[in-house]
């Protein structure tokens, strides 16, 4: 997170003859490429193992390109490129996102804040079954506050703000924000202890999106992530925030076991 990686041959590379590993995030960096060699690649592939579904968010490229890769004759890669879409609106404010490819991205309720980032992906690159970008946006943003409805096209290929209706005043400045990730098609819900909503819905396939979420100046930080799992299997986790961060919704046990099914068999 927001680090800078320079190079003059290559970048980032997905995997190697030791190493191996799945779902790495690189928020807010930059990428740069320094020197005119022509063997320079921003991403590339080597070794068979596999390497995938990492994500590129909000990141900028200095003379270089995001999907600027060298597969050479690695075993399964892929990963994204996304850019963060901030909506504001009044608490209460339903929306919905869909892909290009009509794919539900997330839809989800303005939570008492009255804003929420949601990370959508501009497209994705793989060599498996066979080399390809696969273009995602245009997205589809609807809306509805206070009985007024909009539809709006978003070309996502930078960072966006979206404004509509009547915007939260957020008073308190302990306001910190939350990274939550999770499998698609889980049911969430965040409360504070007095059960009060900050956001909620139905993941879709960007499997992550920003809350801003308030310390009190008592110190009151405690917040319940309920909902249910995609398999049906329920979750209620309670977590302290006392700073910005990252949390993941665990793995159904359902989930888990399969996974570590797959694992043993690679």
């Amino acid at each position: 997170k927001n680090c800078t990686f320079i190079s003059n041959i290559n970048i980032l590379r997905l995997g190697d003859s030791y190493g191996r590993g799945d779902n790495h995030y690189f928020f807010n960096c930059t990428f740069e490429r320094i020197g005119q060699d022509k063997r320079f690649n921003t991403m590339r592939g080597n070794s068979f193992y596999f390497s995938q579904n990492h994500a590129l968010r909000d990141c900028v490229f200095v003379k270089c390109a995001a999907d600027d890769v060298d597969w050479g004759d690695a075993g399964p890669r892929s990963y994204r490129v996304q850019h963060s879409l901030t909506i504001k609106s009044k608490p209460g404010t339903v929306f919905t996102i869909t892909d290009a490819a009509g794919n539900e991205s997330v839809k989800g309720t303005i939570g008492k804040l009255g804003s929420i980032k949601v990370p959508l992906t501009q497209y994705t690159m793989s060599n498996h079954p066979k080399p390809g970008k696969t273009m995602l946006t245009p997205h589809v943003l609807k809306i509805e506050c206070n009985g007024q409805e909009k539809e709006v096209n978003l070309n996502m290929d930078k960072y966006q703000t979206f404004a509509f209706g009547t915007e939260a005043k957020i008073q308190s400045k302990s306001v910190v924000q939350m990274d939550i990730n999770m499998r698609a098609q889980t049911t969430f819900t965040i409360k504070d202890k007095s059960g009060v909503v900050y956001a909620g819905g139905v993941m879709g396939s960007v499997g992550s999106l920003r809350v801003p979420l308030v310390v009190s100046a008592q110190g009151d930080s405690d917040y319940v992530i309920s909902g249910v799992h995609a398999d049906g299997e329920q979750f209620n986790e309670t977590i302290s925030i006392n700073e910005a961060l990252v949390y993941t919704i665990p793995l159904s046990k359902k989930s888990l076991t399969e996974l570590e099914a797959r694992e043993s068999e690679k």
